[in-house]
């Protein structure tokens, strides 16, 4: 007896019922995190995207070659990160790139080192892209705070061309698969 019910099949063999669960594939997300000499910042950072609830996340850490202690933070979570290196690099947006050279994920970000994703952000995104086949970017407001975590600033953002969106911090978007893309 074989049946197959809302994307579960489930045979029956003697005593024994065995459950074959064909699930969709979840997509990958990559999140890249550029950082030098962060080490205040760093640790949060991480935990914040190993935090997440979604499962189904390459973590790649570019540091430009830190002497503030923040190898040993990446160390410290190297077993749970895809991909990281450390070497003295020109600047944020050449680590932004090395990262997005090693990312296998159809969802691209990157994390600044001193900011940190809320719980449960990269299922919202992954919901939205979802939601919104058609999108390329998902872009969300900005709560700035102190410290302390308290709250100074938060920005809300209107809809905004591409453009706009060059140089935003809170952003996730599609890996391109058009023809032409590098």
């Amino acid at each position: 007896m074989k049946t197959v019910l809302s994307g579960y099949t489930i045979a029956a063999r003697g005593r024994y019922t065995l459950y074959n669960l064909h699930l969709p594939k979840m997509t990958l997300v990559s999140i890249i995190t550029p950082s030098f000499n962060q080490a205040a910042f760093l640790e949060r950072t991480i935990r914040s995207v190993l935090e997440q609830d979604y499962r189904n996340i390459e973590y790649l850490v570019v540091d430009g070659g830190s002497t503030d202690g923040s190898l040993d933070i990446i160390h410290k979570y190297a077993s749970r990160l895809t991909w990281w290196m450390s070497e003295k690099d020109n600047g944020q947006a050449e680590a932004i790139n090395k990262g997005f050279d090693h990312a296998q994920g159809d969802i691209v970000a990157w994390l600044n080192s001193d900011d940190y994703y809320l719980p449960g952000t990269v299922s919202v995104v992954v919901k939205a892209f979802d939601r919104h086949p058609q999108a390329s970017m998902i872009y969300g407001n900005l709560l700035a705070v102190d410290e302390f975590d308290r709250t100074i600033n938060i920005l809300k953002y209107r809809q905004l061309a591409l453009g706009d969106l060059l140089c935003f911090k809170s952003s996730a978007s599609r890996r391109c698969s058009c023809a032409g893309c590098t």
